[in-house]
């Protein structure tokens, strides 16, 4: 039953971070949710498994490293952060001095308009 609990932690918490990585991006309630869903199932498997397996901590805390990897992977190969880009071009241009001039004459023009 404690393995089950860790399972179900670990995979709750990698689907919450999943969630928040390509449906709702930011930083948000799922996002913290996963974090502390993965949190407290290596809390869980060293505290309750240890006593059956060792290295059980040790083990659910490298699978659980292993599947953000993963997922940060998938998020940074995915085109989540191409929808996220900003695409706008600046168009403007400003007024610059030209050879020969000096600062109170311009400040004159812009006076003036």
């Amino acid at each position: 039953m404690d393995l089950l609990i860790v399972i179900l932690l670990v995979l709750f918490g990698a689907f919450m971070l999943a969630i928040e990585c390509f449906l709702v991006p930011g930083f948000g309630l799922a996002g913290i949710f996963g974090v502390v869903s993965s949190i407290g199932g290596v809390w869980y498997a060293y505290e309750k498994l240890t006593s059956y397996y060792p290295h059980a901590g040790l083990i659910t805390l490298l699978v659980t490293i292993i599947l953000f990897i993963v997922i940060f992977v998938l998020f940074l190969r995915g085109k989540t952060l191409k929808k996220m880009e900003l695409e706008t071009t600046i168009d403007s241009s400003v007024d610059l001095a030209k050879p020969g001039k000096r600062m109170d004459e311009l400040t004159e023009q812009n006076n003036k308009h």
